[in-house]
């Protein structure tokens, strides 16, 4: 059933029509059943919403990027946001153990002797996302009239000893948002379009003379291949003798200062002469000429334009960290799923009888007639006669639950591949053998 159907069959126990997602009545139902499918998915059935995500990490800190989930110079990786809680976590070959820092090193002594490469991790606080150095941070609009929209970023201070918000007017050249290695959070009103949370990339550009060019006449002239209104640097040779630029007849000559020195010059606006002057009749063209430096924002957090908060990240550290490229395995239990379409389904097998009677609940004590036989029948059947008290599930739930231990010990396998928690988790190489599974 999906929630349009679940909403439907609520107000025909109720006797009222909520099929309209518009009517008050309609949008209270849905209310209802969205808030209990969240509570039930974060608080049972975890063999529906186990996640394994690998990974590939490489401990070359000069080949890290902004964008990239693992720190090499940290250990640390963040994981996607899916993830709502980690479970679990190995290599292809070696489990890892969750660890505190106070018992680290004691705790592992036995495995450092035995392998000398013990790795091991801790839980972190989750984040928006962390770079694995502070890098000068800006926002960035894309739409212009997204322009001078207010964004919030709030920065962590290397070891977390410093807080810093910055109060930020988007720009499309990128507007200055602090420096820092992790965003705390990140958000901004609904927009017109997508806002970035990037840093600011310098770039020189390419040599503008082609490969192998000659010079004839004494001349080069190469005023086709510059833009006007740009800024250009001169790496001089040493067949050059000077530069003439501008717009003929008013020109500007620049004399070569020495081979190997730079030297900048503007192409004004409505520029039609660049010409190199030599001392002889033809030969190589050995200066260089290239766009000067340029500024551009390289993205590392988008916020769809409807989006007004970047999700929370988890984030898990290495210990020690790994030296070698390694593939990371982890488990983990998964966000609650998208229930809120009209056609979307309850993330867990089964549920939807359990949300029929607790929508049908929460809708009697919304119109104060909770607390009859048939309301309280009704979350009987559904969750037991404690959950509402002391969340101890029973009803429907509670033969869920029954059905999933159950097939869990048939079925020792809840993670796609053989692993965590021991190289025979499980008894498998003991089942393997016998041709149990």
């Amino acid at each position: 059933m999906n929630l349009l159907e679940i909403a439907t069959v609520i107000g025909q126990r109720l006797g009222t029509n909520t099929s309209d997602p518009n009517s008050r009545d309609g949008q209270a139902v849905r209310a209802f059943t969205k808030m209990r499918h969240d509570q039930m998915y974060r608080a049972f059935l975890w063999r529906d919403s186990l996640i394994e995500y690998a990974v590939p990490i490489d401990p070359n800190a000069a080949n890290y990027l902004p964008t990239n989930p693992y720190l090499p110079t940290k250990g640390h990786l963040i994981l996607p946001p899916i993830f709502q809680h980690v479970v679990a976590c190995r290599t292809s070959d070696n489990r890892l153990d969750v660890q505190r820092p106070m018992i680290y090193f004691r705790a592992n002594q036995d495995e450092f002797s035995r392998t000398g490469t013990p790795l091991d991790f801790y839980l972190l606080s989750k984040c928006v996302w962390e770079l694995d150095t502070a890098l000068d941070l800006v926002v960035q609009s894309i739409a212009v009239a997204d322009n001078g929209v207010t964004v919030t970023v709030d920065l962590l201070q290397s070891a977390f000893a410093a807080f810093s918000r910055f109060s930020v007017a988007a720009s499309a050249a990128g507007s200055e948002a602090g420096t820092g290695d992790c965003v705390e959070n990140f958000l901004k009103p609904a927009t017109q379009n997508a806002i970035n949370l990037g840093h600011l990339v310098l770039s020189q550009g390419q040599n503008l003379i082609p490969a192998n060019a000659t010079f004839g006449g004494s001349s080069y002239q190469f005023q086709s291949l510059l833009v006007a209104g740009t800024q250009y640097t001169i790496t001089w040779g040493a067949s050059e003798l000077s530069l003439q630029y501008g717009v003929y007849p008013n020109t500007t000559t620049i004399n070569n200062p020495g081979a190997g020195t730079t030297t900048t010059f503007l192409y004004p606006a409505g520029g039609n002469f660049a010409v190199f002057f030599y001392g002889q009749g033809n030969g190589p063209v050995t200066a260089q000429v290239a766009q000067s430096v340029t500024q551009s924002v390289s993205s590392i957090i988008t916020l769809q334009a409807a989006d007004v908060a970047a999700p929370k990240l988890q984030r898990i550290r290495f210990v020690p960290i790994p030296n070698v490229a390694t593939t990371i395995r982890v488990l983990g239990k998964r966000t609650p799923p998208p229930f809120s379409a009209e056609s979307d389904s309850p993330g867990i097998n089964g549920l939807d009888a359990i949300l029929v009677a607790l929508g049908y609940y929460d809708f009697c004590h919304r119109d104060e007639r909770g607390g009859t036989p048939e309301t309280d029948k009704s979350v009987v059947e559904a969750v037991g006669p404690r959950f509402l008290a002391d969340g101890v599930p029973g009803g429907f739930l509670k033969h869920l639950i029954d059905e999933e231990v159950i097939q869990a010990a048939h079925n020792s396998r809840i993670m796609p591949e053989l692993g965590y928690g021991d190289p025979t988790y499980y008894g498998a190489q003991e089942y393997q053998s016998k041709g149990w599974f």
